[in-house]
């Protein structure tokens, strides 16, 4: 049984890498930031050699991409498993969740990531890897053989896996690339994500985006249809994950957030 979300952490920074990006340049901050762990940062589009923001959405740039980088590479986008620069990082997100080793977990958007070994390692056993690239999941199938997770190419806004077949959703900038198909989109990957968990399951994301931009979205991620008298929500702890600033005052931190699937009852919705 997961623990219940404490009170909401009050850390909204409005010094904040995500908002800083949306207060000075507004539309930027829908660009998913190539963030080398804690190392140097730049838009998608300069990276990907002007390359459309849409195309992050799109399994076509991402199997382009992984064939280009080979079957070797390993990148982690924002920080790693077991980050000690990063409070512990995505390992200690799953701590501070009480997610343990016996949860079944599903990891969306893992990439070339470095985490899927990790996990292994460190004694997750349970795990479901996703990605809308084909290319990386034959790539992470190959090279992890050993290991006892699954592997599967798909799309997160619409998978094949059964209601409540995951206690916990791993995310570490899927979403954010989602977010360049539209809000459409959004919003069935959040619907999606509410599906898949059981009741009281943890949504785990890490993105660069404001609080303010992601979190009305997760909150209101009712799964249709809705039973009558209630609704599906995350309720969402929220936290940011920063690096200590450089010589020049440039900082660069992550939007955490921690979010409890709840079946919460609305008196006298119209259904």
């Amino acid at each position: 049984m997961l623990p219940a979300p404490s009170a909401m952490a009050s850390s909204r920074s409005a010094s904040s890498w995500g908002t800083l990006l949306t207060a000075i340049l507004p539309g930027l901050a829908c660009i998913p930031l190539v963030i080398e762990p804690w190392g140097a940062v730049a838009t998608g589009r300069n990276v990907s050699q002007g390359t459309d923001r849409l195309a992050f959405a799109q399994p076509q740039y991402w199997d382009s991409r992984y064939t280009q980088e080979g079957a070797e590479a390993e990148k982690d986008w924002y920080f790693s498993w077991n980050d000690s620069g990063a409070q512990g990082g995505l390992r200690g997100l799953l701590d501070r969740t009480g997610v343990t080793r016996e949860a079944r977990i599903l990891h969306v958007g893992c990439g070339n990531s470095g985490v899927p070994q990790a996990m292994w390692t460190d004694g997750f056993h349970t795990v479901t890897h996703l990605d809308l690239s084909e290319v990386v999941i034959r790539q992470l199938s190959a090279r992890l053989d050993f290991t006892g997770h699954r592997f599967v190419a798909g799309d997160m806004t619409n998978t094949s896996f059964s209601d409540g077949a995951f206690d916990a959703v791993l995310d570490k900038g899927a979403l954010d690339a989602v977010w360049n198909g539209g809000q459409e989109l959004v919003h069935a990957a959040v619907q999606e994500i509410s599906r898949l968990l059981v009741n009281g399951g943890y949504y785990i994301m890490v993105s660069h985006a404001p609080f303010a931009e992601r979190l009305p979205v997760l909150e209101n991620a009712s799964s249709q249809p809705v039973k009558e008298g209630s609704t599906r929500s995350f309720q969402c702890n929220l936290d940011e994950i920063c690096k200590e600033p450089r010589a020049d005052g440039w900082q660069i931190c992550q939007h955490i957030y921690m979010c409890r699937k709840s079946s919460l009852p609305v008196p006298n919705a119209e259904l």
